[in-house]
């Protein structure tokens, strides 16, 4: 691959969006296993010279009542701000919560504002539209496997879906598993 379209290549990594689902069975190994990889991705990521490596990143939580973590931003720019949040969220055990769930209501209103604060963001930050990055969604769940997958879809089809390119569900139980839709 010749050096310039490599360049290319980064410049059009995909937004993410995190959703971190923190109801039953989730615990604070996880949580705190969660924020130290995320911790250390994004120090590589912004002590890498050149291009970014991965673009923008937003953080929403999951419990019975949602609550966006970090709002979809720079990373490389705002990554001060990005680890007080990681930090609050670890130190926050009120985040865990003994519910079962979260309600597919709140799940929706929460993907809706996602990509709110997305098109928000890039209108400010780059012009044309058809150059703005597509956007990543990635939960992070403990719950089991079929139902997660089917609150995530019942959200998905209560929403536009007109930017988002792929949608990742992670499992955590002893390892970490994952679907894409």
């Amino acid at each position: 691959m010749e050096k310039l379209e490599w360049r290319e290549a980064f410049h059009r990594q995909p937004a993410y969006y995190l959703f971190l689902d923190f109801t039953t069975p989730m615990s604070i190994h996880n949580l705190n296993t969660i924020c130290k990889v995320l911790q250390d991705i994004t120090a590589l990521s912004v002590s890498l010279k050149g291009t970014q490596r991965f673009s923008d990143l937003g953080i929403y939580a999951l419990s019975n009542r949602t609550k966006c973590i970090f709002p979809i931003q720079s990373v490389r720019n705002n990554y001060e701000k990005f680890k007080f949040s990681i930090e609050c969220m670890q130190n926050t055990s009120t985040l865990l919560t003994g519910k079962e769930t979260f309600e597919t209501d709140q799940l929706t209103q929460s993907l809706q504002d996602a990509i709110q604060q997305y098109e928000t963001y890039y209108q400010g930050a780059i012009q044309h539209k058809e150059e703005w990055p597509q956007l990543q969604v990635i939960f992070f769940s403990a719950q089991p496997a079929q139902k997660f997958v089917k609150c995530v879809e019942e959200s998905l089809t209560s929403i536009e879906l007109a930017y988002i390119c792929q949608v990742n569900v992670m499992y955590i139980k002893n390892y970490l598993s994952y679907a894409t839709f």
